[in-house]
C-alpha cells in the first residue's frame, strides 16, 4: 500500500478479491461514547492486511482503540479527527474466527 493505493501483479488481484468476499464487517453503537466494530472471516484462509475506515459523524478531540479479548491482537489506529473518522488496521483474522474492537471517542 502506498499513498492509499495497492500495487501489485494482475494475477494476485483476483484471489484478493476472493479472501474479502468472505469478510464480514459490522458496526454499532454501544454508548454515547462507544462504538463496536466487529470483523468475521467465514472463509477457510487467513486474511491479512485488512484496513477499516470508520467515520465517526462527530467532532471529537482523541479516540482509543481497544480489542474486546485478551486472545486476540490490537488494530493499529491511524484517527483523521479534522474528518471525523479512524482508519483502523486489523491484524491477521483466522479462517472461521471473528474480532471485536471498542473505538472510545473523548
Amino acid at each position: 500500500m502506498r499513498d492509499g493505493a495497492w500495487l501489485t501483479r494482475p494475477d494476485r488481484v483476483g484471489p484478493w478479491l476472493e479472501l474479502r468476499q468472505q469478510v464480514s464487517v459490522r458496526s454499532e453503537i454501544a454508548g454515547p461514547n462507544r462504538v463496536l466494530v466487529a470483523v468475521t472471516n467465514r472463509g477457510d484462509a487467513a486474511v491479512s492486511d485488512l484496513a477499516l475506515r470508520v467515520h465517526l459523524n462527530s467532532a471529537v478531540q482523541r479516540v482509543e482503540v481497544q480489542r474486546t479479548t485478551l486472545q486476540q491482537a490490537s488494530p493499529q489506529a491511524i484517527p483523521d479527527l479534522e474528518a471525523s473518522r479512524v482508519d483502523l488496521r486489523l491484524p491477521e483474522v483466522s479462517p472461521r474466527s471473528s474480532h471485536a474492537y471498542h473505538i472510545d471517542l473523548y
